[in-house]
C-alpha cells in the first residue's frame, strides 16, 4: 500500500495458566466504532484503572487511534496489578459497565483517571472492601446512569464478572 503507519506496541510480561482456554471472543473492549478489523491494525493496551502510567498513556493512545482511524483497532483490556489494591474492583466495575451499557466503558475508565488518586492505597487503607464497592459503584453509575445503579451494585455479587 505505500503507507506507513507507526505501531505503538505495548508490551506485558504476564502470567499464563498451562492449560488455559483460548477465549471465543476479544476478551478487551473495543474502543470506537470499527467493526471491521479485517483490513485494520490491532492495537491492545493493558489497562489497570487505578495505575497512573495507564492514566498517562491513555491520551496519546486516543490520537493515535483518532489520527489512523478507521486503519487502527484498538482494543483495550482491564488488567489489576498486585500493588494497587483496589483495581480488581476498578477492573470488575468496567466489565459490569460494559454489561449494562457498553457506551459507558469508556467514560467510567477516564472516570477512574481522573480520580484514580482517592482509590490509592494509602486514602482507602482503613476502608473496608464493601465500602470501595459502594463508591466505586457510585462513580459507575455516574458513567451508566444513576437509575442503574442497583443493577451496578448487583453486578458486584455476580461471580462470572
Amino acid at each position: 500500500m505505500g503507507k506507513h503507519f507507526p505501531i505503538l506496541i505495548l508490551l506485558f510480561q504476564g502470567l499464563y495458566m498451562a492449560r488455559s482456554l483460548i477465549p471465543a471472543k476479544y476478551d478487551g473492549f473495543p474502543y470506537g466504532d470499527n467493526s471491521d478489523i479485517s483490513n485494520a491494525i490491532i492495537v491492545e493496551a493493558f489497562f489497570d484503572p487505578l495505575c497512573p502510567d495507564s492514566r498517562d498513556a491513555w491520551p496519546p493512545l486516543k490520537r493515535l487511534f483518532l489520527e489512523y482511524y478507521p486503519h487502527i483497532y484498538l482494543l483495550v483490556h482491564p488488567f489489576p496489578l498486585p500493588y494497587h489494591d483496589n483495581s480488581f474492583v476498578a477492573c470488575r466495575a468496567l466489565h459490569i459497565a460494559n454489561m449494562l451499557n457498553a457506551s459507558a466503558t469508556y467514560p467510567l475508565l477516564e472516570l477512574f483517571f481522573k480520580y484514580q488518586e482517592k482509590y490509592y492505597n494509602g486514602p482507602t487503607k482503613n476502608s473496608s472492601r464493601a465500602a470501595i464497592i459502594e463508591d466505586v459503584a457510585r462513580l459507575g453509575a455516574q458513567a451508566v446512569g444513576n437509575a442503574l445503579l442497583s443493577e451496578f451494585k448487583d453486578g458486584f455479587a455476580d461471580s462470572p464478572i
